[in-house]
């Protein structure tokens, strides 16, 4: 077995949960932001997963409504590989306010005019707004490998992958789109 295969594709299932021109998210100890989600148990869909994780990380409950976009998050250097299915929910109560419920998490209502300037991991504001103002009528936009080196790596960069555009739409089986 070669390095490469020794290491492991993470599945990570997330809530974009928008309320009027706020979005829900959570800010980390660390101080980065992050939509709520988590990785599925053994036999959990991953539908059910975003659920269960909303619930658990902001005492909200949520229904799924459709799958708003699929990313990736590949940093070799560090044997890591994300893939990440986000999904488009509403909040079951839409008066019902988060709450923290996971230490190291503080979820908010958080205006989509200012998550620009937040430090968003990874970095996918442009792609919540676009989301939140532009209905995708049913299409999948894959976001491909969004992982950017952190703040904090210093001087070490790595490679930058071949992304495929925000406009890239991916319908069934069939891409869409063009890579950049």
């Amino acid at each position: 077995m070669n390095d490469k295969q020794s290491h492991k594709v993470h599945l990570r299932c997330s809530a974009v949960v928008l309320r009027g021109d706020t979005i829900l998210l959570l800010q980390r100890d660390a101080g980065d932001w992050v939509l709520p989600g988590g990785t599925p148990g053994f036999g959990e869909g991953t539908a059910a997963c975003a659920i269960r994780e909303v619930r658990e990380e902001t005492g909200l409950s949520v229904n799924v409504l459709s799958v708003a976009f699929l990313l990736e998050t590949t940093n070799l250097d560090y044997g890591q590989h994300l893939i990440e299915i986000v999904f488009q929910a509403e909040a079951a109560d839409p008066h019902a306010q988060p709450q923290p419920c996971e230490p190291g998490l503080t979820p908010s209502f958080v205006d989509l005019a200012d998550i620009g300037r937040l430090p968003m991991r990874p970095p996918i504001a442009g792609h919540l707004r676009k989301l939140a103002f532009t209905p995708t009528h049913g299409a999948t936009v894959y976001l491909g490998n969004v992982w950017r080196p952190s703040p904090s790596l210093g001087s070490r960069t790595a490679a930058e992958p071949q992304l495929l555009t925000a406009d890239t739409q991916v319908s069934g089986t069939a891409t869409v789109g063009t890579a950049q």
